[in-house]
């Protein structure tokens, strides 16, 4: 690490993620950089209200600092440390690209042209999608890891999510027709929720 603190610059890098990995007796280390006039760009936009992408979002909030002598992911922590309104709504309003997957011709169609490998990895998504309305119903950013440290916590949330979530996440395997059943319940279960919270949430159910 000391090699690669003493390279660093301040005043150009910010640095996004530092993941060691275990690959057999091996490690892998990946470091990533994003320019500072790049964040403090996303951050200023964040502050006006103004889209910028979930995943910049993560890694600020909940990153944690090797080397920060100017102490610039404090101050942009501070100016998120409010979950704004824009993207609570940004994020529920998911629910209608889920209600789009689950109760749409989407899935039959793509089953009949072989397209099995879609729908999986559609499934996947559409489980990080609810994730998301989950979270910013609960006035949380989003964490891509981990998200069972943070059900216990949330207020809103629908009485049998953890134990449906489980029963989804189980690798000996519900089948694809059943996991699509539980995340269209969960999802209308969370939608009921979030209209109590957002009267006027426009959110597509039917297709």
């Amino acid at each position: 690490m000391a090699p690669f603190i003493k390279s660093w610059n301040s005043a150009y890098d910010v640095q996004e993620s530092f993941d060691v990995f275990d690959v057999g007796i091996f490690k892998d280390c990946s470091v990533t950089y994003q320019r500072k006039r790049e964040i403090e760009y996303f951050v200023e936009q964040f502050r006006k209200g103004k889209w910028i992408a979930q995943q910049l979002i993560d890694y600020i909030f909940y990153s944690k600092p090797l080397y920060d002598p100017d102490k610039l992911l404090k101050k942009w922590k501070q100016i998120m440390r409010k979950y704004p309104d824009w993207l609570r709504r940004q994020e529920v309003n998911l629910l209608t690209g889920i209600f789009r997957f689950t109760r749409s011709d989407m899935i039959e169609k793509e089953r009949k042209r072989g397209n099995i490998n879609f729908l999986n990895d559609k499934l996947a998504s559409v489980k990080i999608m609810l994730d998301k309305v989950v979270f910013a119903l609960n006035k949380t950013y989003y964490h891509p890891k981990w998200t069972f440290k943070f059900y216990p916590k949330f207020k809103l949330l629908p009485r049998d999510f953890i134990p449906l979530i489980e029963k989804f996440n189980d690798l000996n395997g519900l089948s694809f027709k059943k996991k699509v059943k539980i995340i269209d319940h969960l999802a209308f279960e969370i939608y009921k929720i979030a209209k109590k919270e957002i009267p006027d949430l426009n959110v597509i159910t039917r297709f």
